[in-house]
């Protein structure tokens, strides 16, 4: 029932995610799209979760669960690499 609810928003969601992936870059006024290899959903978020930007999640105020890094930080992956 829930989840009925939220279909329209979940289609949009993805519409929304398909258009900008595929988007020329003249929507940017760029030759290339910018962002489009940044943008992952689905199978090729599962295959390679690690972001290759950081989202600056480490510099807001700590989380009360003391969660420093976001979950895909490329900063936390290299730090492990380092232990």
């Amino acid at each position: 029932m829930l989840f009925s609810s939220c279909r329209p928003l979940i289609e949009r969601l993805n519409s929304d995610f398909h258009f900008l992936k595929n988007a020329s870059g003249s929507l940017f006024n760029l030759t290339e799209n910018p962002i489009k290899h940044y943008l992952k959903i689905g199978e090729e978020l599962k295959l390679n979760p690690c972001r290759q930007t950081c989202c600056m999640y480490y510099k807001i105020e700590k989380d009360v669960e003391g969660i420093d890094y976001c979950g895909n930080c490329p900063i936390k992956s290299k730090l492990t690499k380092l232990v």
